[in-house]
């Protein structure tokens, strides 16, 4: 409907359609001819390939790239090329060469010297990533163009599994990209191109436009910011002096920023032409970009250093204090340098199409991430070794992002030895301690951010949920007020039938009573909006002293790299090869003060991976599962009815013949005594016995001294001498329980494994065990799990206060035996055991609810061999359903006894006595003393 009026091209009839003049767009394609025109290679002008530019021009109408059109069949063949030809531009020109400089160039890309010519690495796994350059002038105005011309086609050969990607082996790609985005082209929304293969690329967008292009071929590129002109705001594709392609617009994100050529490619040797002379002409006059007017153009100047001599930056940074924070920060201030790092190379990896599995390994960190590309050369670090040689030759400033090797000495000195050229300024960083304030606000901000990211959220789903609630009320009004619509519909149809019915009759008709109603809304009920704008949040008092933001996810540096090395983390000084270290936060005496303390803290918070069991563990656990064993034998004796009935018998028959063997040798003495007795009471005047006292009726009565003289009649624990017979072959522990036994051996293994950690550790800094690590320590030492639930505990912390006479959490919060390692007898856990059960059931007895024992479940333990020495460690095996089925009475019970004795030997070593409470060694032997009992126990009165 539409005036139009035909230009030439070869490949496409195109069309500009008189449209208004705030039309983007003026090209648009009519017909596919089935002619080859000439300088087109074979296939160009099949219909077959047209039919699919049609379609894919289609689709890119739908972007926005391209209009849809409608083909003219009866359009003329010869028709001219909608651009026109360059006017004579009479402006002052660039005077600097258009060339591309090492900083705007990916790291695996080698320039010439002359000529504009760009290889590309290829060894090691480099092959696979895309190469990146950009030229160091762009465009803000005006028509310009440049050439590429492919040179080499490189075939590496490959070894080993082929590798997913989504890329042809070589590859290339043309266009324009903005001045601080990283020269890789298609993937953002910083850059657009055309491909080798076709393709029209931005933002991850790709749809074909024409056919591929490959080796012995001039590509032009024809960017188009000229207002004036019918293509204004469009790149263009030319091959050999043909257009290949309609111009397609440029996006609302480029429009208004200086452009500049770029180039990715892989596996490719390109020669880029920007001056004067073109290698194709096109046909009509462009001006190369060699040829821009000044003012049309920017230029992108990195100035060498004034010494000549560029920067090799290793920053020296304490794990998760703003490592990475930093990074990102000096970066963003200085894009002249080019970071060098495992998060770099992935983050290249992955925009070089590889595909990367997604993988929760413990080992990976920011670090030393996972690569996971199923590639050795990146997996081995093959890569960063050659780019680092790359890198020693090049004249870039870098940034070595090692958060562990720059810590370490040893890994500094061989870094170091990769930039020994006397063009490289090699600068240690050393970012320790309390930051500076430009920093800390950089932090602030950041904080500020994630904290009004969060509030966002949160009120987006407050306003979901009222939306929620707002539709269902509206739905609920809109039906009550339907209803009342309806009735009010329905009684004024009664009332006009009624009316009818009565003029019909000739009766007068007789209004009916109206009754109140209540008021009703006439219109139908409307949704209410409500404010859209989220909250903004503000840093509170305690935010604002944060120097760092905690990590995320994922630690600068895995938990097992963290514990084999950070022992060994130190500053660094001249004497190691750097020419200058620079204490960028705080001076060298407060960051060596912080970096000890950092350490020292580190060693009681960090778990140590590699720590073995030695042979003092595995023989004080030997003699504790020998002696437990021979407690369960013991228990299991006393338990046994025939037997008691046995050893009571020969112990009384023994105490009887020694009694009348002892009688007549007594019978004098006891004699003269009582003689001696009753005259001395006949020569005595008799008092009177004092009258005895109700406790009820004297205020004054001493409660507590009664109970001590009560509790003093009592067994003293631990005087006990032979705690496997207290009497009659009665052992101290007759009346232990499950229970009891289950915190016999957690009093024994805590004690042994607090010990036993110091002891391997061989570190006198490490104070005993962090309790978040207490789990692990025990799986690796006795080769079970740990489970506190099993003892009706929340957490460790309350399970140790169930043995806290022989555990405790010390300061500076570690986990502490208060017992000797140096025990001679192992009775002392018993006597511990035993003297906790009575205080228990003391405190039951008085109502206590809380001196309960809380057990879920039995505790079941793994059943794998305990602390490595080959011997089974007892453990409580799980209950089968259908146990004991099929057995008479006598021998189920019997099985139970068999079981129960497993069970119990199965619980191992729990710990040991306190030695030290309240200032005072307890002796493993002898009497205690009651107010020492009661201080030890926590006081059951």
């Amino acid at each position: 409907a539409l005036p139009i009026s035909n230009h030439h091209c070869p490949l496409l009839s195109l069309h500009t359609c008189n449209l208004p003049q705030n039309a983007n767009v003026h090209a648009t394609v009519q017909k596919i001819t089935r002619r080859r025109w000439p300088g087109h290679s074979s296939g160009y002008g099949s219909q077959s390939r047209g039919a699919g530019i049609v379609s894919s021009y289609a689709k890119a109408a739908s972007f926005g790239y391209a209009p849809a059109m409608e083909v003219d069949e009866s359009a003329s063949m010869e028709t001219m090329e909608s651009e026109a030809d360059a006017k004579e531009d009479t402006r002052r020109k660039l005077s600097k060469p258009v060339c591309f400089q090492a900083p705007d160039t990916t790291l695996n890309v080698m320039t010439s010297s002359v000529g504009n010519v760009l290889m590309t690495l290829s060894e090691g796994g480099l092959q696979h990533l895309l190469a990146g350059a950009r030229a160091n002038v762009g465009l803000k105005a005006g028509r310009y163009m440049f050439e590429v011309k492919i040179v080499e086609l490189n075939n590496q050969m490959e070894s080993g599994p082929p590798v997913r990607t989504g890329m042809p082996k070589q590859l290339l790609r043309i266009g324009f990209s903005t001045a601080r985005s990283m020269p890789l082209l298609g993937d953002t929304e910083d850059s657009i191109c055309f491909d080798s293969e076709g393709a029209f690329l931005f933002n991850k967008t790709r749809f074909a436009i024409s056919n591929r292009y490959g080796p012995d071929c001039v590509i032009a590129v024809v960017l188009n910011l000229d207002p004036d002109t019918p293509n204004a705001n469009t790149i263009s594709l030319f091959k050999d002096g043909y257009r290949v392609s309609p111009p397609q617009e440029l996006p609302e994100q480029l429009r208004g920023k200086a452009l500049f050529p770029t180039l990715t490619f892989k596996n490719l040797a390109v020669h880029v032409n920007f001056g004067s002379q073109q290698f194709a002409p096109l046909p009509f006059k462009c001006t190369m970009l060699q040829d821009a007017a000044l003012e049309d153009a920017e230029v992108l100047a990195h100035q060498a250093p004034p010494d000549g001599k560029y920067e090799v930056i290793f920053p020296i940074c304490l794990p998760d204090e703003g490592t990475f924070d930093w990074l990102d920060w000096y970066l963003e201030k200085n894009p002249h340098f080019t970071e060098i790092s495992d998060r770099k190379i992935i983050e290249w990896a992955l925009r070089s199409g590889l595909h990367r599995p997604k993988t929760n390994s413990i080992k990976n960190s920011n670090d030393r991430p996972d690569m996971n590309f199923g590639l050795s050369g990146l997996e081995d670090g093959t890569v960063k070794r050659i780019l680092h040689s790359a890198l020693a030759s090049s004249q870039r400033d870098v940034v070595v992002m090692e958060v562990r090797g720059n810590l370490l000495k040893e890994d500094r000195v061989e870094t170091l030895a990769k930039f020994r050229l006397p063009h490289m300024k090699k600068v240690a960083k050393v970012l320790i301690g309390e930051p500076t304030d430009d920093f800390r606000q950089v932090v602030l901000d950041q904080l500020l951010q994630e904290k009004q990211e969060k509030s966002d959220a949160e009120f987006q789903l407050k306003q979901q949920e009222r939306a929620r609630v707002k539709v269902m009320e509206l739905q609920k009004k809109q039906m009550e007020w339907a209803k009342q619509k309806a009735e009010r519909e329905r009684k004024a149809e009664e009332e006009a039938a009624a009316r009818a019915e009565a003029e019909a009759s000739g009766v007068p008709y007789e209004e009916p009573p109206k009754e109140e109603e209540p008021a009703q809304d006439e219109e139908e009920p409307k949704m209410e909006e409500d404010e859209d704008t989220p909250p903004k949040v503000e840093l509170t008092d305690e935010d604002k002293k944060t120097l760092f933001r905690k990590p995320g996810p994922i630690a600068d540096l895995a938990v097992s790299t963290m514990s084999a090395s950070f022992p060994s983390f130190t500053v660094p000084d001249a004497s190691e090869g750097f020419d200058e270290v620079e204490y960028a936060w705080q001076p060298k005496e407060k960051v060596e003060q912080y970096l000890k303390a950092w350490i020292k803290e580190k060693k009681l918070t960090v778990r140590v991976d590699d720590i073995q069991p030695t042979d003092w563990f595995k023989e004080k656990w030997q003699r504790w599962q020998k002696d437990l064993q021979t407690w369960h034998a013991k228990h299991m004796e006393y338990k046994d009815p025939v037997k008691r009935a046995a050893a009571l018998a020969a112990k009384r028959a023994a105490e009887k013949a020694n009694s009348e063997n002892e009688g007549k040798e007594n019978t004098d003495d006891a004699n003269k005594e009582a003689e001696a007795d009753k005259k001395d009471a006949e020569k005595k005047p008799a008092e009177e016995k004092p009258a005895e006292v109700d406790p009820e009726d004297d205020p004054n009565y001493d409660y507590l001294k009664e109970l001590e003289e009560e509790v003093v009649t009592e067994l003293d624990v631990f005087g006990v001498d032979n705690v496997l017979d207290l009497g009659a072959g009665e052992p101290l522990f007759k009346d232990f329980t499950f229970e009891d036994w289950a915190l016999l051996s957690l009093r024994f293994e805590l004690h042994l494994l607090a010990h036993a950690f110091v002891h391997d550790c061989g570190d006198s800094e490490r104070l005993g065990i962090y309790p978040e690590h207490l789990l692990f320590y025990y799986n690796k030492y006795f080769k079970k799990a740990l489970n506190p639930r099993n003892y009706g505990c929340a957490d460790m912390e309350e399970m140790i206060g169930l043995i806290r006479d022989t555990v405790l959490i010390c300061e500076p919060k570690v986990v502490q035996s208060q017992v000797a390692d140096d025990l001679e007898y192992n009775d002392v856990f018993l006597k511990l055991t035993e003297e906790a059960r009575r205080d228990r059931e003391r405190r039951i007895d008085s109502g206590d609810e809380s001196a309960k024992l809380k057990f879920l479940n039995r505790p079941v333990e793994s059943g794998m061999k305990g602390a490595g020495i080959g011997s089974k460690a007892p453990g409580i095996p799980a209950f089968d359903k259908g146990f004991g089925k099929g057995l008479s009475k006598g021998a189920a019970a019997a099985q139970n006894n068999i079981l129960l004795v497993q069970q119990q030997r199965q619980q191992q070593v729990r710990a040991q006595m306190q030695q030290q409470m309240h200032g005072g060694w307890m002796q493993p032997r002898g009497p205690v003393p009651f107010a020492a009992q009661q201080q030890w126990m926590g006081g059951w009165n």
